[in-house]
């Protein structure tokens, strides 16, 4: 296993689809806050939950992203701890493009590359478990 920073521009062109999947997300979380606030009550939007009663793996991520931003951390790691971890080391990867102007990149062989996504699964299924059992 080894790391590599290669140099890269520092401002890439967004994609067009991930705008616009930035973009409904926020739109739907600007109606789910305004029907929250007309109506009084929590409003979900994970259509697994609504489908089958059951949070999945990401529910509480809009939440933890919220509190993240207004300085709460803990109440972050609490309602998602799997989703905290990785959106610090997105940050770490894309504070080092605009900063640096090199991207990070994880060169694995295919052993390597097999524990990883073993690791990933199991922290996966253990985040989902975490979230189950608080009842998000």
């Amino acid at each position: 296993m080894r790391f590599r920073a290669n140099p890269v521009p520092r401002w890439p062109p967004a994609p067009p689809w991930a705008i616009a999947i930035v973009g409904i997300w926020l739109g739907l979380l600007l109606a789910v806050r305004i029907l929250d606030a007309q109506t009084g009550r929590s409003t979900t939007i994970c259509a697994f939950k609504l489908l089958t009663g059951y949070p999945c793996p990401t529910c509480g991520g809009t939440r933890a992203v919220d509190a993240a931003v207004h300085g709460h951390f803990s109440q972050a790691i609490y309602l998602n701890p799997l989703l905290c971890l990785v959106l610090v080391g997105l940050g770490a990867w894309i504070g080092s493009r605009l900063i640096l102007g090199r991207s990070l990149s994880l060169d694995m062989n295919r052993r390597e590359r097999a524990a990883a996504w073993i690791i990933a699964i199991a922290a996966l299924a253990a985040n989902w478990a975490y979230v189950i059992w608080c009842g998000r």
